[in-house]
């Protein structure tokens, strides 16, 4: 998805994962395993596996020390239903907002537990009392830090998990300038990125979306300063 995102040279095979009956912690070590030797790529393969490899490797990635899951969790809720309700008004599918909202962030769960050392300096330890970024601010930090940003794993990773192309490109997009030519898809999901950050500040949903649809208006300019 983005030149930025590279692949490991040998790639660890996850698919009988749920065969192994590794518990969590001995799955957690593995995975650990693998990184130490250089495999920092994992395929899945989840229609062999019984669809059960991606959320075995799932609660994997919810050990990460440095994010505070439950309001990282609250915020992906928040933009997958903000992005329905986006969809609805311009008329683009529902159910394909909201998958694309909730998965927006997944990348970056993936990079803070891919690269755990530089996120840890960056963006750890945990603090259950901590603030998180704004999509536009993490996004700085993770470029700063990674590379690349949550978006464009985000985006990878829909595309693995095998959402439509155009919810891949919304995801891949939900952070950039605000314009009226984007699909009416794109648009929900970067109008329900938005909002989630207006309603974390304590805005209401109506003084958000007074402020967010014009962002998406012939000839206005947005100002994603703040």
């Amino acid at each position: 998805m983005t030149p930025a995102l590279t692949l490991s040279p040998i790639v660890a095979g996850a698919w009988r994962l749920a065969e192994w009956n590794f518990s969590l912690a001995q799955r957690l070590a593995w995975v650990e395993g693998c990184q130490a030797r250089g495999l920092s790529s994992f395929d899945h393969a989840d229609i062999y596996g019984g669809y059960q490899a991606e959320a075995l490797f799932g609660e994997v990635l919810a050990q990460s020390t440095v994010v505070n899951l439950p309001a990282f969790w609250r915020r992906s809720v928040s933009t997958g239903t903000c992005a329905r309700q986006w969809a609805r008004r311009w008329q683009a599918q529902e159910d394909a907002a909201q998958s694309a909202g909730l998965l927006q962030g997944m990348g970056h769960l993936i990079l803070c537990h891919c690269l755990p050392e530089p996120a840890m300096a960056a963006f750890g330890p945990y603090n259950p009392q901590a603030v998180l970024s704004t999509g536009h601010d993490l996004a700085e930090r993770e470029r700063a830090v990674f590379g690349v940003a949550h978006p464009e794993v985000s985006a990878w990773w829909a595309a693995e998990m095998g959402l439509p192309d155009q919810a891949v490109q919304a995801i891949e997009q939900s952070l950039a300038p605000p314009q009226a030519n984007y699909p009416a898809l794109t648009r929900a999901v970067m109008a329900a990125c938005l909002m989630s950050s207006h309603l974390e500040r304590g805005m209401s949903a109506d003084a958000a979306m007074a402020v967010i649809e014009p962002m998406f208006q012939e000839e206005h300019t947005p100002d994603l300063s703040d």
